[in-house]
């Protein structure tokens, strides 16, 4: 359930950013997830022209369902940025051991390892930008007031209630 919230939340976030999106922004989000893209195919030792003929899409639609993707994570991303400063969400060091923990637990590495690799890497900023932002999107999902179409306030419950069946499958 909390991931749908989430997943609504960040819809109705982009939905907010209506100043124009430098387009460089989003050919950096779009290079992005073409390279995560080739990446997870070749691991399954598929080709992109594979992938599209199983899809059954054609080259220019996928770019331009990945475009769209894109220019929709960067408003969210600079929303969530904002709300992060607005709001002055912080990180402590403790948080970020504790990221940096679970990285090191998917990636079988001890955080000892895992802060070495990401100083080495410059990345230890990039890692806590990303926890203040979860902690903004936490924060947001927990404090908006959540409507349907007509405007009319959701209780939470409902949505738990509902999305529990979801989750299961």
């Amino acid at each position: 359930a909390q991931m749908a919230l989430q997943q609504k939340t960040a819809e109705a976030l982009a939905e907010l950013v209506t100043e124009e999106i430098p387009e460089q922004l989003v050919n950096e989000e779009l290079r992005e997830r073409i390279h995560d893209l080739n990446h997870r195919l070749d691991s399954q030792g598929m080709s992109l022209g594979q992938f599209l003929g199983a899809t059954g899409r054609d080259e220019q639609e996928f770019l331009d369902e990945l475009r769209s993707g894109s220019l929709q994570s960067v408003k969210v991303d600079l929303a969530l940025r904002a709300l992060v400063e607005e709001e002055d969400v912080e990180v402590s060091d403790e948080e970020l051991d504790e990221e940096m923990a679970a990285m090191g637990e998917r990636l079988e590495m001890d955080i000892d390892e895992v802060r070495g690799q990401l100083e080495r890497a410059g990345r230890l900023p990039a890692v806590r930008s990303d926890r203040r932002k979860a902690k903004a999107m936490r924060w947001l999902v927990d404090n908006v007031e959540l409507v349907d179409e007509e405007g009319k306030p959701v209780p939470r419950d409902d949505l738990r209630v509902n999305q529990g069946e979801e989750d299961s499958k």
